[in-house]
């Protein structure tokens, strides 16, 4: 092995890639080639070829090549290489036959030849030449690497034999277009950095294997051209920015890297960086939320629109359905009339009588005056539709424009954006004159046309305004300007900002694209062949009407001759540009009518010379670069047919014109408007309604001969046949006569034309009996299903107006059977409002001349589409990913498709069949092709995952069920009514089946990867199912039947659920809708397109914390039938405010439990009329209701007080109903200071009441409460009992009142029917306190934890005192214990001849004076216990004191 050489190492600097490093010689003996010619000549030949020949001599120099190597081994030159040596041509390689590896680098060649000899050769090197053609490769076949960079190269070509080639470098040449790479199936590096290269486009559609790719140094300036490399599954390296060469344009955007990255998924290294797992999952989360705020912005738009189109279709179908309803009664008469006339002739046939003459004159009249009325209201009603469908087409434009503008944003990363207007930005006070100015130059060029500016946006192109800025500062005139130099180049300054001027740019007439291509783009024009041509731009507004738009199409609304376009939005560019380098001006000759001059008074300054009007002028610009967009202005041009608008239909256009359109308050600006005056009244089209029918039937009275139907013949045989039963006519007129069924006569088969034309009839037999029927009248019946009908061939008329009929199933057996049918009439039928039922007639019947009384031509009709592969590959796409999702799409032009663009169509091979074709499809968007089912759609797409059929007809969905994979799906626009065959998609992310007649979503529980679902305007009123979705993250629902709040809550188990649309519905009208929402959804980020800020997420939790409102009340009982609840618990769930027990229907109610919880009031419960029994433990209750104010001074709420009360009567009629049939109440360990504040006179039933661990201090209020059994004031700070605290408690039978301050048993005694005392933990001291209360009926007594309890003889003490007592502090008396303390007090008093022996017992030590005892005195506190909230604690404070007692 040799080196190589140390002149090629020493241009290693120049050198980019070798191949191999070294140049091998290998010392084996080869297996020569057999199929070179020069392999076997003898070493004598080949020492003279050495010797002799120039061109074999000077490789070998360069090579070190012996003469021996070259004579007795020339298999073993494998390698060569020609470095820095003044070759011209290339000649000599073909005495070198197994060659492989060829470098030749710094020569002067001019060609590339001498190869056709070199089959062998693998690698070759031909760089820093001056070849520019890369030709002479033929023969290469094995060529695996090809380095040609650092040459004069122009063109990729000449490489269709190397297939086998896999590393191919072009880099440092002039290449200007990639082409011609599609043979080079197995190539894997491609280097062609530093060219001219502008666009990728389709040119690496066929190299499938590529895995590094470098593009630096090139003028890629759109991330559009990334997603061309995005069909390239093996790519892996990717670098756009290199340090050898300078920046692709596109390197310098923001989001660059992002964008790249986030669009080659499989991308593992960009710019020669690493691309690691992280910094991928930012990118990914940092692109789904800006997807997410453009979809939601796209989203608000399209609400809007609707809205607008849902508001002017119910204005216009109010007017057509009232023409319409005219219509029926003047067609109805038309039919009686033909019966009159029908029963005189066949009268006369049947029985020989003289047709009246004067009556049928009459009728002919009658039937042509009916006739021209019908023809101007059916003409009317079709005016209206145009006009609704010119409106509609407008507001759907301006739509699709702002959308347009969002999703060029988006996918240019932000670096093309529009600005909209704000009348307070100084820019566009700037533009506003610019336009005004421009508008003036077109005045007379464009008289009688008023053009009208709805929208100016500015235009932010960063590429285009970096490449504006160094363009112009490299024109002579402002390069020297920016030098600054001196006064000449101040003059020069001025002369170049003069220069520049803003010119209008409107765009080609045929192609309005061209404008938005201009604002991503700019300026680039191609000559026919393939040259550019010049830009010209006028300086002025060159009004053009736009060009016939495809949406009419889409929409499915037919050409219109009658109602004029009233104003097409179009659009234009304000461009910034020098006009002093223009190549051309052209003067644009105008015919000025003469003005009269006018004088001024004010002279003209003295520096400042007066400036004439500038002439409209066009200037052709050569250099587009410094031709810059600045202003996007939207505008239109009046008809004379724009005063045809009423002022609803004005109003809505301008407001879908301005920039409110993307404003989600836009709703509420309609409904301001809708309430001025005369708004609703206003009509249609003025001058297009027509006589009234009443008034029709006052001038013109023969329009009603036909109403009496009393003297109608009915289908008996006598009227039918002569006297010899022979039939006489060949025609059967039953209109207007009551018949139950048609008997069989024989003379049917000779009937031709049927009539049974307001008979009543509900259905319709199969009417086989009639053979030769032509003409059937089945109009204005009240038949609903046509599958029992049974027509004949040949049948050419049916009228089957003014019926039931819903579904077009109901005409397939008329489809099937009247193939010969030339005259349908459907209308007045609910079928007639159902979407695409036209095209559906139209196409299943072909021979239809007239449809709905309207003459019907094919050419207008829309076919429905046959799914084949050449639609397929149309609408087809084989992308592996989806970047422009198919929810944020408009209805036409740009942004309709995300199939329909050069960098995701379905490049389709000759040499592959169809059903790997199919197999091989993982996008189809079949929008708008006027579909009616998806029965022919292919079955062997295995592989679909992103699918659209908007604007169709489509009813059943079912076929789509095998399509497994699918991932997206696009139903909009369309007539389905149940999605529960989409279930099986278990891999289903986005639905959309918006504008449909879904009325349930029950099966929505059956998607279990559904991360966005759009159901907006449909008929759906509940959102149950859908709590049981996790993955939901994205919910449109708006324009649907959602009426409440409960059919939010649901969806506050949904974990993932951030942006949420209810718009239009019901609920959103309600006060506390939108902060019950945010509340109850704590993780919704956008709520019916408006961000969720912090304020209003405060307000929700200020206003809907602890609250209990019906919704919540429903999802804690599981149901919502409330009158069957008897009990309710609610403990220990923070409920600080209930709202859910007024209006509703709680009769059956007895019991509430709500412990635990924050309430501060009862108010929520006023209105349970059945309520008794109400715990509020643990809550923070002062008073019971919050109207309540304290009492202030000694309560006493007496009966004799109440009476002296001059505001008892207010209270009284306040609390009115205030839980009248309560009976037990609880209120512990609330914040109860005062009985009395509490107002218990109001609770009249109370028989038990809990007032236990308060602050209360005072026994008061309860005077009122006769009824009062039980009575619990444990753990309060109550002191003792005043003599009117249970004055009216005449029933009271327990008495509570443990661990309070009570030291005396005073004023105890009117508790007469008292039969249970629990006043342990008190303060409680002498056995002489037992003694003050008469308790007759007490039998149990509790003073455990009092002092009192401690002493001798306190059982005793008690037994004797309360004789019926049978329990004392928890313990039983018994019997025997009773008798001892009986005798005990009986032998002291026997001994000490006492006959009070109690008292003395009992009684202290030192004897009280009376005075001391009733309170005269006050005596020093000796403290024995002190009770701190439930805990006893027992001081020692005073031993002589507890000494003295003992004693």
């Amino acid at each position: 092995m040799e080196p190589i050489s140390d002149a090629i190492r020493l241009a290693g600097g120049m050198v980019y890639a070798l191949g191999a490093e070294h140049v091998s010689v290998v010392a084996e003996e080869p297996q020569l080639s057999q199929s070179e010619k020069f392999a076997n000549r003898p070493p004598t030949e080949r020492q003279a070829l050495y010797q002799n020949n120039k061109d074999v001599a000077i490789v070998c120099a360069q090579n070190s090549i012996s003469m021996s190597v070259f004579a007795g081994k020339p298999a073993s030159l494998t390698a060569l290489e020609m470095c820095f040596y003044n070759l011209d041509r290339i000649a000599g390689f073909k005495h070198f036959p197994n060659l492989r590896s060829l470098c030749i680098m710094t020569q002067d060649l001019d060609k590339i030849e001498g190869l056709s000899e070199s089959p062998l050769l693998e690698k070759l090197w031909i760089c820093e030449t001056n070849v520019a053609e890369i030709e002479g490769l033929q023969s290469c076949t094995e060529l695996k690497e090809l380095y040609l960079y650092s040459n004069q190269l122009q063109r990729i070509e000449g490489l269709n034999s190397c297939t086998k080639l896999e590393k191919l470098w072009l880099s440092d040449n002039d290449i200007s277009i990639m082409e011609n790479l599609h043979p080079l199936t197995q190539l894997r590096e491609l280097h062609i950095g530093n060219n001219r290269i502008a666009s990728v486009g389709d040119a690496l559609d066929g190299n499938m294997c590529l895995e590094n790719l470098n593009i630096s140094g090139n003028l890629i300036s759109s991330f559009r051209e990334v997603l061309f490399l995005a069909r390239l599954p093996q790519l892996s390296a990717l670098c756009l920015s290199d340090a050898n060469f300078a920046d692709n344009p596109i390197c310098s955007l923001c989001n660059y890297q992002t964008h790249v990255i986030y669009h080659l998924p499989n991308l593992k290294s960009l710019d020669t960086l690493d691309v690691t797992d992280e910094s991928r999952r930012i990118i990914n989360a940092t692109v789904l939320k800006k997807r997410m705020y453009y979809n939601m912005r796209i989203r608000t738009i399209k609400r809007n629109t609707n809205f607008l189109l849902k508001l002017l279709a119910t204005r216009a179908a109010v007017e057509i359905e009232k023409v319409e309803g005219e219509i029926q009664v003047l067609i109805q008469r038309t039919k009686r009339v033909k019966k009159r006339r029908d029963d005189l002739i066949l009268t006369k046939e049947a029985r020989g009588k003289h047709l009246p003459v004067d009556l049928m004159t009459k009728l002919a009249g009658a039937n042509t005056r009916l006739q021209h009325f019908i023809q101007n209201k059916s003409r009317l009603v079709r005016e209206l539709q145009a006009h609704r469908g010119e409106v509609t087409l407008q507001i759907s434009q301006q739509s699709d424009m702002a959308i347009r503008k969002l999703l060029l944003e988006l996918e240019t990363g932000g670096n093309v954006r529009f600005e909209d207007e704000q009348r307070d930005d100084a820019w566009f006070a700037a533009c506003e004159v610019l336009v005004k100015k421009l508008l003036t130059r077109a005045k007379a060029l464009n008289s009688g046309k008023n053009i009208r500016v709805h929208r100016i946006s500015r235009v932010h192109n960063r590429y285009l305004r970096n490449t504006y800025e160094a363009s112009l500062a490299a024109l002579p005139s402002f390069a020297t300007s920016s030098k600054g130099g001196g006064k000449g180049g101040s003059s020069t300054a001025l002369d170049a900002e003069r220069a520049i001027d803003h010119l209008w740019y409107q765009g080609a007439r045929d192609d309005f694209e061209d404008v938005f291509s201009v604002v991503e783009y700019g300026f680039c024009e191609e000559t026919d062949d393939g040259g550019i041509a010049d830009t010209v731009l006028p300086n002025f507004l060159e009004c053009a009407g736009p060009p016939q738009d495809q949406m009419e199409v889409r929409l499915g609304m037919p050409p219109s001759n009658t109602t004029p376009s009233a104003k097409r939005l179009q659009q234009a560019l304000v461009v910034k540009a020098p006009t002093g380098y223009a190549v051309k001006i052209d003067e644009v000759s105008v015919n000025r009518p003469p003005v009269p001059r006018r004088r001024s008074s004010v002279a003209p300054s003295a520096h400042v010379p007066p400036r004439a009007e500038d002439a409209p002028k066009r200037f052709a610009f050569a250099d587009t670069q410094i031709l810059l967009p600045e202003y996007f202005v939207e505008y239109s041009l009046d008809t004379p047919s724009a005063h045809l608008m009423s002022r609803l239909e004005q109003f809505l256009i301008d407001l879908a014109f301005s920039n409110k359109l993307s404003q989600a308050g836009m709703p509420a600006m309609v409904s301001e408007f809708l309430k001025q005056d005369n708004v609703l009244q206003t009509p249609i089209h003025s001058e297009l309604v027509d006589l009234p029918l009443a008034i029709i039937e006052s001038r013109f009275p023969e329009v009603t001969i036909g109403d009496d139907t009393s003297g109608f013949l009915d289908y008996t045989f006598k009227h039918t046949v002569t006297s010899d039963a022979t039939p006489v006519v060949d025609f059967l007129n039953l209109s207007s006569v009551k018949i139950k069924s048609l008997s069989e006569q024989t003379f049917f088969a000779q009937i031709k034309s049927l009539s049974l034309s307001g008979c009543g009839l509900s259905s319709i037999g199969s009417l086989s009996e009639f053979p030769q029927l032509e003409a059937l009248d089945l109009s204005f019946n009240k038949i609903a299903h046509l599958h029992t009908l049974r027509i004949a061939a040949t049948l050419k008329s049916l009228d089957i107006a003014g019926n039931a009929i819903v579904r077009r199933e109901e005409f397939d057996t008329v489809i099937k059977m009247g193939q010969s049918l030339s005259e349908l009439d459907t209308r007045f039928n609910p079928i007639c409002k159902s979407k695409g039922y036209r095209s559906y007639m139209s196409t299943r019947l072909p021979g239809l001349r007239t449809l709905d009384g309207v003459a019907y031509r094919a050419e207008s009709a829309n076919p429905q589409i046959r799914i084949d592969l050449p639609l397929l590959i149309e609408h087809s796409s084989t992308q592996p990913h989806l970047f422009r999702p198919l929810s944020v799409r408009t209805q036409t032009g740009y942004g309709f498709s995300a199939t329909q663009n050069e960098y995701w169509r379905l490049a389709h091979h000759p040499h592959i069949n169809e059903a790997l074709m199919i197999e091989a499809l993982t996008t189809l968007e079949l929008d708008s092709c006027n579909l009616f089912d998806l029965q022919n759609v292919p079955s062997g797409m295995v592989n679909l995952r992103w699918a659209s059929f908007r604007n169709n007809s489509i009813r059943d969905v079912s076929p789509l069920a095998q399509f497994s994979r699918l991932e997206e799906l696009a139903l909009e626009n369309n007539e389905i009514e149940t999605i529960e065959p989409l279930t099986a998609l278990k891999s289903l992310a986005k639905l959309d089946v918006s504008l449909n007649r879904i009325t349930s979503i029950d099966c929505a529980r059956g998607f279990q990867s559904l991360m966005l679902f759009s159901m907006e305007n449909n008929n759906v009123d509940t959102l149950k199912p859908l709590a049981e979705l996790p993955t939901l993250m994205e919910l449109y629902c708006g324009n649907n039947e959602v009426n409440d709040m409960l059919s939010i809550f649901p969806l506050r188990d949904l974990p993932r659920l951030i942006i949420l649309d209810f718009t239009g519905n019901a609920v959103c009208q309600l006060d506390s809708y939108r902060l019950f929402t945010i509340y109850h959804l704590a993780r919704l980020k956008i709520l019916d397109g408006t961000g969720i800020s912090a304020k209003e997420q405060a307000a929700a939790r200020e206003a809907y914390l602890g609250k209990l409102t019906i919704e919540l009340l429903g999802e804690k009982i599981g149901h919502q039938t409330f009158k069957v609840i008897s009990e309710l618990d609610l403990r220990n769930c923070k409920i600080r405010e209930i709202d859910c027990f007024t209006g509703l229907d709680f009769r059956n109610l007895r019991k509430l439990t709500f412990d635990n919880n924050l309430l501060t009031s009862i108010d929520c419960f006023i209105g349970l009329s059945g309520l008794r029994s109400l715990s509020l433990n643990n809550n923070k209750i002062e008073r019971l209701l919050v109207s309540d104010a304290p009492t202030v001074g000694p309560a006493s709420t007496s009966a004799a007080n109440l009476r002296n009360d001059s505001t008892a009567p207010e209270r009284r009629m306040s609390t009115k109903g205030l839980l009248p049939s309560l009976e037990e109440l609880h209120l512990g360990h609330n914040m109860i200071t005062r009985i009395a504040d509490l107002g218990l006179h109001r609770l009249p039933q109370l028989r038990t009441l809990y007032l236990h661990g308060n602050r209360i201090g005072k026994i008061d209020g309860l005077d009122q409460l006769r009824n009062l059994t039980e009575l619990v004031l444990d753990k309060n700070h109550i002191k003792g009992a005043d003599p009117g605290s249970f004055a009216s408690l005449e029933k009271l039978r327990d008495l509570h009142i443990k661990e309070n301050r009570i030291k005396s048993l005073a004023n105890f005694e009117t508790l007469q029917g008292l039969q249970r005392l629990y006043m342990s933990n008190n303060r409680i001291h002498e056995i002489s306190e037992i003694e003050k209360t008469k308790l007759p009926n007490l039998v149990e007594l509790s003073l455990a934890a009092n002092a009192v309890a401690r002493k001798q003889m306190y059982r005793w003490a008690v037994m004797m005192r309360f004789p019926l007592i049978m329990g004392i502090d928890g313990t039983e008396v018994i019997e025997e214990e009773r008798q001892r303390a009986q005798m005990f007090y009986l032998e002291r008093s026997a001994a000490q001849g006492d006959m009070n022996p109690m008292i003395k017992l009992v009684a202290p030590t030192t004897q009280l004076l009376p005075s001391q005892i009733n309170g005269g005195a006050k005596l020093p506190i000796k403290i024995s216990s002190v009770v701190l909230d439930g805990l006893e604690m027992k001081l020692g404070a005073n031993p002589v004191g507890f000494l003295s007692l003992r004693q």
